[in-house]
């Protein structure tokens, strides 16, 4: 065999693992895009494919002080923003302050 006929074909070996790493790497970015998107699908959000934030924020309003200054950010804004990053993510209601304490990096 030839040395011409040898780097032919040691590059189209390297051609066809490079093929063949390129699939696998595709096929497995769409299964893991698939399990994600498996957790945000209808059950955990609204008909039009979107968080509920209606439903989540009518009861946070009903508890608010009438009258009287309070924190909105700590009261409303943080809580809102945490219930509807665990509906999206899949993490159940109860461990939502979990996820807003990672968030919070400052604490």
């Amino acid at each position: 065999m030839s040395l011409v006929a040898l780097q032919l074909r040691v590059v189209l070996v390297q051609v066809m693992r490079s093929q063949i790493l390129s699939l696998w790497i595709h096929r497995t970015t769409i299964n893991s895009v698939k399990a994600v998107a498996a957790g945000t699908g209808s059950r955990t959000l609204g008909r039009d494919g979107k968080p509920d934030s209606r439903t989540r924020a009518v009861p946070l309003s009903k508890v608010l002080p009438v009258g009287e200054v309070f924190d909105w950010v700590s009261e409303v804004s943080v809580e809102l923003t945490g219930q509807m990053l665990a509906t999206v993510l899949g993490i159940p209601q109860a461990d939502r302050h979990l996820l807003i304490r990672l968030v919070e990096c400052d604490q």
